[in-house]
């Protein structure tokens, strides 16, 4: 259920006395922050604050649970009728969370290549890739972003620019049947006359293994809250399958080729196969459709 919001306002009054505090509502939850920095939050009326082994001695009861589904711990202040007590807590909390991160650090790689690309321009260095948008060989391939692939996919298939429409993404998979990897395809085939699909997954793919667990604590380290991934659960969005890789890469390759050939807008008449590609030497594995 959501907190009621006299509940929020009699919190955010009896933590006044660390600093200004405002609150913020999330979905029904709230976030409240002293002087800016989010230091707890408001859930079903119960009031939750950021753990930190500094504020542990302050408490008068430690009890530790999360206040949503899927959250990480945080500590649960029943004792909220003290004004002092939960604006030491609050203060304490706040002094030994980290500090906003500061401004961006000027882009410098992003700054050379377009230095560059006015010398590219400048000599003309485009004129060998002047093409239209139809693919000559009538071919699309769906492939990993991997770094290693940039040049070595294209060298190792024999194609050059105006070829072939190449899709990537992490992993070069479809991982629902509406997603931009599998509405690039349908828009290959209808619009830009595509005939064969090639799906190249890799040898040591990062996306082999992959699990949002990892990503939950990297973006937790970059400043994304908790609060904010709880308000994308909210939204429907399950990050668990959004971010998950997968174990077997021959066995992707037959779901992703799969996937495309039984899509209720893929004419049945488009051929569709999978490969591996050795990301060093670039020899190219068919994997074949188990019957």
């Amino acid at each position: 259920m959501a907190s009621n919001p006299d509940f929020v306002k009699y919190i955010a009054d009896q933590c006044a006395g660390a600093g200004e505090i405002t609150v913020k509502k999330m979905f029904g939850d709230y976030g409240i922050y002293c002087d800016g920095k989010i230091f707890g939050l408001i859930c079903d009326d119960c009031f939750y604050l950021k753990p930190t082994e500094a504020v542990r001695p302050l408490l008068r009861t430690v009890e530790l649970q999360p206040p949503y589904d899927g959250a990480k711990d945080y500590f649960l202040i029943a004792d909220v009728d003290d004004r002092d007590y939960l604006a030491a807590l609050a203060s304490e909390t706040c002094k030994n969370l980290p500090e906003p991160k500061p401004k961006k650090k000027k882009e410098i790689m992003i700054d050379e290549i377009i230095e560059y690309n006015k010398t590219f321009v400048a000599s003309k260095g485009y004129e060998p890739y002047v093409t239209d948008k139809y693919p000559d060989k009538k071919l699309a391939v769906l492939s990993c972003m991997d770094t290693r692939l940039t040049e070595l996919l294209p060298a190792a298939l024999g194609l050059k620019n105006g070829d072939a429409k190449i899709i990537k993404n992490a992993g070069g998979l479809v991982i629902s049947p509406f997603d931009s990897a599998m509405r690039s395809l349908v828009v290959a085939v209808y619009e830009l006359s595509v005939e064969e699909i090639m799906v190249v997954a890799h040898s040591s793919c990062g996306a082999c293994h992959m699990s949002y667990s990892h990503f939950h604590d990297e973006m937790i380290k970059r400043g994304v809250t908790d609060e904010t991934l709880h308000t994308i659960r909210c939204c429907g969005i399950d990050l668990n399958h959004w971010l998950e890789g997968f174990k077997d890469t021959p066995e992707s390759v037959r779901k992703t080729v799969e996937a495309i050939k039984t899509h209720p807008l893929m004419p049945r008449d488009i051929t569709v196969r999978g490969f591996i590609i050795d990301s060093t030497t670039g020899a190219l594995e068919e994997i074949t459709t188990k019957n």
